[in-house]
């Protein structure tokens, strides 16, 4: 039983967040750094092209979090610090001043985020087929970390 409204679309929202966390760390992790960056995405992607509905109540219902809560152990947003963290380990990416590895979480996020809103919403019923594009942007990010 659930407390009301609110505690049902909260359990709703945490097993979204948990079912995407799952498709992100089903990547093969014995991948090339550059092609697990890029499935990782991909995963983040398919995960709210599969579930558009869920995916749009995890993040219009989403609660107040800080950085600290994002990082703990069973979040998605864990699996890409870490992968960018391992990236400028092995010398992949190279943070700059003023943008360092918690801003190329950021807009690693905002990245399959804004692809995945886009997709799910104001393309949902448009018959184009933007899956080079969004592959493509996925790398070039990855390019412009490695510069």
């Amino acid at each position: 039983y659930f407390d009301g409204k609110d505690a049902i679309l909260g359990a709703l929202c945490d097993m979204g967040h948990q079912r995407m966390t799952a498709s992100m760390s089903a990547v093969d992790s014995t991948l090339s750094y550059e092609d697990y960056f890029f499935e990782i995405g991909q995963a983040y992607i398919r995960f709210a092209k599969q579930n558009p509905d869920l995916y749009l109540l995890m993040f219009a219902q989403a609660p107040e979090w800080s950085i600290e809560q994002m990082s703990e152990p069973g979040s998605s947003y864990l699996i890409l610090q870490e992968t960018i963290a391992h990236g400028v380990e092995i010398g992949f990416i190279t943070p700059h001043e003023g943008f360092g590895q918690d801003d190329m979480a950021f807009t690693a996020w905002a990245t399959v985020h804004g692809i995945s809103m886009l997709a799910i919403t104001y393309f949902r019923n448009v018959p184009v087929d933007l899956t080079h594009s969004e592959e493509e942007t996925l790398r070039n990010m990855l390019r412009g970390f490695a510069d």
